[in-house]
């Protein structure tokens, strides 16, 4: 999993320095690596409860944001001698994604990634009632979610709605169990 998270890390890298925009693919395999990772942690049952799940994922989060934010705005106002963002927005950074006054300019992805773990204890509690039905249930919710992040990226807000189709792509991974067969893992690691 580090091979791969530092393959999708330097196409996220070459698509900001060059005119390959090969990121985006990136950031939604990121983030349907997330939905696999977080959903088992979740289902391993690693916190005890909700809310240290929560504060766990915060945590595992707000201090990487606060190193960020705070060298990006040093660096910023020793070259330039204004911030390209709000530093205070930055580091409560729940809906910058919407906000776009991001020091750092890539803090939105820990956006989703918090409104995703927000989100998911809810959507395991409504796989846990859908039983048997839980594959039509993820599939079903991950298309009405995607509908409601159009409609309010419309009126302006990132959400993790919008990317409700990469999460629930891992978190199905995750609860059946699918792993990729050796050889074609490789070769479309290669490609």
């Amino acid at each position: 999993p580090g091979a791969v998270r530092l393959i999708l890390a330097l196409m996220v890298f070459v698509s900001h320095v060059s005119v390959w925009k090969i990121g985006t693919a990136a950031v939604v395999l990121f983030l349907m690596l997330s939905g696999y990772w977080v959903s088992r942690i979740y289902l391993q049952g690693k916190y005890d409860g909700v809310g240290q799940y929560l504060a766990g994922r915060v945590l595992r989060l707000w201090p990487l944001v606060i190193v960020a934010a705070l060298m990006a705005w040093g660096i910023q106002m020793a070259v330039r001698g204004y911030p390209m963002g709000n530093l205070a927005s930055t580091l409560f950074f729940l809906g910058i994604a919407s906000r776009g006054d991001d020091v750092v300019g890539t803090v939105w992805s820990l956006d989703i990634e918090l409104q995703f773990y927000l989100l998911l204890p809810l959507v395991m509690a409504g796989l846990a009632a859908a039983g048997r039905r839980w594959r039509l249930a993820l599939a079903l919710g991950a298309i009405l979610a995607l509908l409601a992040g159009i409609w309010l990226g419309r009126a302006g807000w990132l959400t993790a709605l919008i990317f409700a189709p990469a999460f629930a792509t891992g978190i199905w991974m995750e609860r059946s169990k699918w792993a990729p067969q050796r050889g074609p893992a490789q070769l479309s690691l290669g490609a």
